[in-house]
């Protein structure tokens, strides 16, 4: 059943006051699905109905790939990495999400989610801190200091 046949069916329900019992045998639905229905309706709104894409591991696994790279180039110190890959992933992964939803296919909605990036490079440089911030505040350059 399409998101809009679910919310005509609530509408009927809440704006006609029919009863969920004759909705679902009219339409031939149980009664627990209208319920559940309703509740998502009113917790989450008309998006509670649009089903998300999903992506394809292999996409997943690409983005992740890019991430790693991008960090290391980055020289991004140990204690910030998850954090920083967790954001990009997040990022890349809404930007594949709306232009699926805009209808781009899998490879289309790939590039468009590089495209925020652009390059390996592109991306690292603006991650990167100056030479004397990493010397001074980073972890990783702990035994660069001692010395």
């Amino acid at each position: 059943m399409s998101p809009e046949d679910k919310i005509a069916l609530l509408r009927e329900h809440l704006e006609g006051s029919i009863p969920i019992s004759v909705l679902s045998n009219r339409e031939g639905i149980e009664r627990h699905d209208l319920q559940r229905w309703k509740q998502m309706l009113f917790e989450k709104g008309a998006s509670a109905f649009v089903e998300e894409q999903v992506m394809p591991p292999s996409v997943r696994y690409e983005f992740e790939d890019f991430v790693a790279q991008v960090l290391n180039h980055a020289e991004v110190d140990s204690s910030n990495r998850s954090e920083g890959a967790r954001n990009i992933i997040n990022d890349l992964e809404q930007a594949w999400q709306s232009a699926v939803a805009s209808g781009s296919s899998t490879e289309a909605a790939t590039r468009r989610a590089y495209g925020r990036f652009g390059s390996v490079e592109a991306a690292a440089q603006i991650l990167r801190q100056p030479l004397w911030v990493r010397l001074l505040m980073y972890r990783d350059y702990r035994p660069h200091r001692m010395l």
